[in-house]
């Protein structure tokens, strides 16, 4: 069993053949002691900045032509959404928001209009490189005038200037954009599997959990150990250790999980002769 989160299993230090993911690995049966290596996988997600012009603060009306904006990226990141504005006795309907790289059409999507601000949420995927965002159908608000050329978007990438030039800005105000996640990998650990025949688990250990699947209280029953268990530990699913107790050799106790959400567990009891994994399942 490993703490951590993400964990991975492997049979070398470095390198190596992956034999399992999660906290718990069930080894296949050994003739003599072995070392394993685990190490754990920590996703933090990316941030969320901001971009482009921010409302339609200056000079502008409906555009006469279809213009769009282009912008340069120098990391990965996804578009979550822009604002558009349609005046209160503008033209509504459909409008069609396409990604483009060069001549390859990327990712588009489809929106119905109301009268003012409108958030399109876009989550298009853009890599690095130069690209174009349009919207052919036009008769959305823009700027004109003098402008602020580039517009930063983030720390990413930038808005360099419109089809028309730079004292054009089209369409697409208060960039929201999701930075890549990034996962950091830690050093492996060595789990040491010891064969030792100086004191055997009894054979006719037995060990019951009722009820499992459970809303709540759970009874704990070891049959067959002399000496009982001495400590347990509750882990969820992915890992993270969620209680735990020191036991006096007790042979039953009752666990409760009224404070728990739903999911599925894993229980870990231990003595000197004993030592088990319980699946549990909070409903």
């Amino acid at each position: 069993m490993a703490e951590g989160e993400n964990c991975q299993w492997y049979d070398q230090p470095s390198g190596g053949n992956l034999l399992a993911t999660g906290p718990l690995f069930q080894t296949m049966p050994l003739n003599s002691s072995a070392t394993y290596f685990v190490e754990s996988h920590y996703i933090y997600p990316g941030e969320i900045q901001s971009g482009g012009k921010t409302d339609t603060t200056g000079v502008g009306g409906l555009a006469g032509q279809a213009g769009y904006l282009l912008f340069e990226t120098w990391a990965p990141f996804t578009l979550l959404s822009v604002t558009v504005y349609v005046p209160s006795d503008g033209p509504l309907g459909t409008r069609f928001v396409q990604l483009w790289s060069g001549d390859s059409l990327l990712a588009f999507k489809r929106f119905e209009l109301n009268p003012g601000a409108n958030v399109f949420d876009l989550n298009f995927n853009v890599p690095v490189g130069k690209f174009s965002l349009l919207c052919q159908q036009g008769n959305l608000w823009r700027n004109t005038g003098e402008l602020d050329y580039p517009y930063p978007i983030g720390d990413v990438g930038q808005i360099t200037t419109s089809s028309f030039g730079d004292h054009y800005y089209y369409y697409f105000y208060d960039w929201k954009i999701k930075k890549e996640d990034k996962e950091c990998v830690s050093t492996r650990s060595a789990v040491h599997v010891i064969l030792s025949a100086t004191k055997e688990i009894e054979d006719n250990q037995t060990l019951s959990v009722f009820p499992n699947p459970t809303t709540g209280i759970l009874l704990i029953d070891i049959k067959g150990n002399k000496e009982g268990a001495k400590f347990f530990r509750l882990l969820d699913a992915s890992g993270r250790e969620i209680l735990k107790q020191i036991l006096d050799n007790v042979n039953s106790f009752h666990l409760d999980l009224n404070r728990l959400s739903a999911g599925v567990y894993m229980l870990q009891i231990s003595g000197d002769s004993l030592f088990d994994i319980h699946k549990l399942i909070k409903n």
